[in-house]
């Protein structure tokens, strides 16, 4: 009785924390603010103000709350990141774009639907030298579908050591 009873305690603490471990994250536009307008919310659980402070050995988890901008049977969710001011943008390595098949949304998409895609991106932590940081950081997400661009925004990090537990 007693152990179901810690059980249940603990099952219930977890499941508290992982539901308060999103926290909305103010997203800023690629180009112009037409690329946001879609955008309802993205959340993240590596993000208290920003720059987001990102352990370089997460594995950051987010959410995208859109309104799909017409009616299409595929979604492209992409992440680009640059690690250093100066590098360029690169792709989120063995990160899934299909949003219909690994980010939880049901296609086809129906135009002025809100949708929430769900993920999590690999920080390539293998590639980064321990030494540099903390390093400021970019990550850069679009929302493609078969008629084009649906959104485009960044968010401002900084790579930490924090918390490494090597």
């Amino acid at each position: 009785m007693f152990v179901s009873h810690v059980l249940v305690s603990l099952t219930f603490v977890l499941l508290t924390a992982e539901c308060s471990t999103l926290r909305k994250v103010q997203v800023q536009p690629c180009n112009s603010a037409e690329d946001v307008v879609h955008v309802k919310e993205f959340r993240t659980d590596q993000c208290d103000g920003l720059p987001c402070t990102v352990p370089f050995w997460k594995r950051p988890k987010f959410e995208i709350d859109f309104v799909a901008k017409r009616a299409s049977d595929v979604l492209r969710v992409a992440i680009k990141g640059r690690f250093f001011h100066d590098d360029p943008l690169t792709d989120a390595p063995s990160f899934e774009t299909d949003a219909c098949n690994y980010m939880g949304l049901t296609c086809p998409l129906t135009a002025g639907k809100e949708y929430t895609a769900k993920s999590s991106v690999q920080v390539p932590w293998w590639a980064i030298d321990q030494k540099a940081l903390p390093t400021p950081a970019e990550a850069v997400f679009t929302g493609t579908d078969a008629g084009g661009e649906i959104f485009c925004f960044k968010i401002p990090a900084q790579l930490t050591s924090k918390e490494w537990i090597g």
